[in-house]
């Protein structure tokens, strides 16, 4: 079993080439999809502070990522068995993110569950306020300031 067929320097540039185009790429798709979905105004209809943009954006990238990665590692010669660990690393990424976005979403949600903050309660952490907003995963504090800031509710636990 060949892992490396037909390895040219030609197929070597044009692969890291389509890899570097295909980035490009899925940083523009991802931020053009970002103000696309923001011109829907889904904050309106969801009614809370969620980071849809972020997620929607970022499995675009990602997706894009994924098509160029794969057209690369075939432009450059590789087998199949490279593709496959290509994609065995790409999904162990993809796992890792989601870990760490639970890591920052169980905490938040329990404590809103917990603690229920309300509406218009005194806060004092670091600086003081007035809770005028409790989200699922963060609430907004007015500072005596004037600032508008957004608090993850695990502070309220603290």
């Amino acid at each position: 079993m060949m892992i490396i067929e037909n390895l040219s320097i030609t197929n070597i540039v044009a692969g890291l080439i389509i890899l570097g185009v295909g980035i490009l790429i899925a940083d523009i798709l991802a931020k053009l999809s970002k103000k696309l979905l923001e011109s829907f105004e889904l904050e309106r209809v969801l009614g809370k502070r969620f980071p849809i943009y972020d997620l929607l954006s970022s499995i675009v990238r990602f997706m894009v990522y994924i098509v160029a990665i794969v057209w690369s590692v075939f432009q450059m010669g590789f087998e199949w068995i490279v593709l496959i660990m290509v994609c065995g690393f790409l999904g162990i990424v993809l796992i890792w993110k989601v870990l760490m976005s639970i890591r920052e979403f169980v905490p938040n949600y329990i404590a809103k569950l917990k603690f229920k903050p309300k509406k218009g309660r005194k806060f004092k952490y670091h600086f003081n306020g007035r809770l005028k907003e409790v989200g699922l995963l963060e609430s907004k504090v007015k500072t005596e300031e004037g600032e508008l800031l957004y608090v993850p509710n695990k502070l309220f636990s603290k």
